[in-house]
């Protein structure tokens, strides 16, 4: 009875550790693979600035670099490419969690001061020291 628990935890462990092995080479291969990738992608292709040139540039006349930026973080290693079905699934779920959660946060309450005229994001908040009032 021993030497039958003792073989198969034997067997467990050689299978556990050969599996172990076997992925770590898998993966180590795919991280090659898309490095690889990486390396001959299209971007890499672009004409090439000096630190000079591109301090030059205004970035508002790069919108390039806002693609590249996009498509290299949606990119799916293993396919080569951006699924774009699995991006528009991805926003039907954001969008249905977003609808899901719409409750207010309890024991908040917002009174809005404006300005109300226009839109778009705070990028800096100011406040008079000399004020007493905060």
């Amino acid at each position: 009875m021993k030497n039958i628990y003792a073989v198969s935890v034997a067997f467990v462990l050689l299978t556990a550790t050969t599996f172990a092995q076997h992925s770590d080479l898998y993966n180590q291969q795919k991280k090659e693979e898309y490095r690889e990738f990486l390396r001959n992608h299209e971007y890499k292709n672009r004409p090439h600035y000096t630190e000079k040139e591109l301090k030059a540039i205004p970035k508002k006349d790069r919108p390039d670099l806002s693609n590249e930026l996009n498509v290299l973080q949606t990119l799916d290693p293993n396919l080569g490419y951006v699924p774009k079905d699995a991006l528009i699934i991805a926003h039907k779920k954001t969008d249905l969690l977003v609808q899901q959660n719409k409750t207010a946060i309890s024991g908040i309450t917002w009174t809005e001061r404006g300005p109300n005229n226009f839109g778009g994001r705070t990028r800096a908040l100011m406040w008079d020291p000399n004020d007493g009032t905060g």
